[in-house]
């Protein structure tokens, strides 16, 4: 809860606040944070602020149905690319996760939440990055986290490949471990371990 707090505190004292449009940002701007309820409107957010040379600094839930990431500017413009995955289904986030993470996406650990839903289970969402000067690809697994059989797994055959990138909560479908392994991109797309 502290977290959270200090997040919006700094987010509003230091940034420029968005909630839905056009992303306006000042010239001398440093920070900016977004806030939205739409992943399709956050999606377009950040496409925008990172073309003007902005990359996420840190995210989170900023109420149940909302999310939002606060911004740094870079003086890179248009280098970092962002993909926001939002979905109730495990299976279909590990499939969109090993997806993005093949053409070099790299899920940022802050933004990794679950978001309530109006109507509908909860949506599991996280946003990845991708920096144009990396040359990794990236596999991902999810485990429901509250089974002990999963969390020895955790600890034992995957620590030595993977390595734990977040853990997302949730009272209705309890705790989603994330975990993350790399391998090099060869010449060609394709990758090697």
């Amino acid at each position: 809860m502290r977290i959270m707090f200090s997040f919006l505190i700094v987010g509003f004292l230091l940034a420029g606040t968005v909630t839905a449009g056009d992303v306006e940002i000042e010239p001398g701007q440093k920070y900016l944070m977004l806030s939205t309820t739409k992943t399709s409107t956050l999606q377009k957010e950040l496409d925008q602020a990172a073309g003007q040379g902005f990359r996420i600094f840190m995210g989170g839930p900023t109420a149940e149905t909302d999310m939002g990431v606060l911004m740094e500017r870079t003086d890179a413009p248009g280098a970092y690319k962002y993909l926001l995955l939002a979905t109730s289904k495990a299976g279909t986030m590990e499939k969109e996760l090993n997806e993005a993470g093949a053409k070099g996406f790299k899920a940022i650990p802050s933004t990794i939440t679950f978001k309530e839903r109006m109507l509908g289970p909860a949506e599991m969402i996280i946003i990845l990055e991708r920096d144009p000067d990396e040359t990794k690809c990236y596999e991902y697994k999810l485990f429901h986290a509250t089974d002990k059989s999963v969390r020895e797994k955790l600890m034992g055959e995957l620590a030595e490949d993977y390595k734990i990138v977040g853990l997302a909560m949730t009272p209705f479908a309890g705790a989603q471990a994330i975990v993350e392994k790399e391998s090099i991109k060869k010449a060609g797309g394709e990758t090697a371990e």
